[in-house]
């Protein structure tokens, strides 16, 4: 019974964040997120223009949150479990550079098609640096600051990058993300 209770409160306080929220642009760039109970859908957007206005290609990764403690600072824990990591080109160039490139081992990128990328590993800027896309299971620690119209997460760093409860942020990222009616 006792457990029970528990889950239900996790679940009233994952449906404080429920509903979508976005940061503004910044430089071509632009993050979102979407809750619905405790299920999880972060989304970033590179742009092929400065001001936001031509999607280049979207990293969707999906998975369940859990709020946790509340903190003396007036934030909450906020964990992320990945169930799955996708990339989408939004154009027929970004599509066919990805082709030439095999990024993420594919050769059939198309234009508006999510391909999974869960745990593999992608040399997405061409220098011959791999980067290990987290795989489903893997969990990130974070921190988050609840009010009416905005979120604010924790600040990702070296040193706080999330990977273990001991490297969760300790400091806001101070870029808002607003609530979208």
């Amino acid at each position: 019974m006792m457990g029970a209770v528990l889950l239900g409160a996790s679940l009233a306080m994952a449906g404080a964040l429920d509903g979508v929220w976005r940061q503004d642009c910044a430089r071509g760039y632009q993050r979102e997120e979407v809750f619905a109970g405790e299920q999880g859908t972060f989304t970033e957007r590179n742009f092929s223009d400065l001001g936001c206005h031509s999607v280049k290609v979207e990293t969707i990764s999906r998975g369940l949150i859990t709020l946790g403690a509340d903190l003396p600072d007036g934030t909450r824990e906020i964990d992320f479990v990945f169930s799955s990591v996708h990339i989408k080109p939004r154009n027929e160039e970004t599509a066919a550079h990805y082709r030439r490139r095999r990024i993420c081992g594919y050769r059939d990128w198309a234009a508006d098609e999510e391909r999974e990328v869960t745990g593999r590993d992608c040399d997405f800027f061409g220098l011959g640096s791999v980067i290990r896309v987290p795989g489903a299971g893997v969990k990130k620690f974070g921190i988050v600051k609840i009010t009416p119209n905005e979120l604010y997460f924790g600040d990702l760093s070296p040193e706080r990058d999330g990977s273990s409860p001991s490297k969760r942020p300790s400091t806001l990222d101070l870029r808002p993300y607003r609530a979208i009616p």
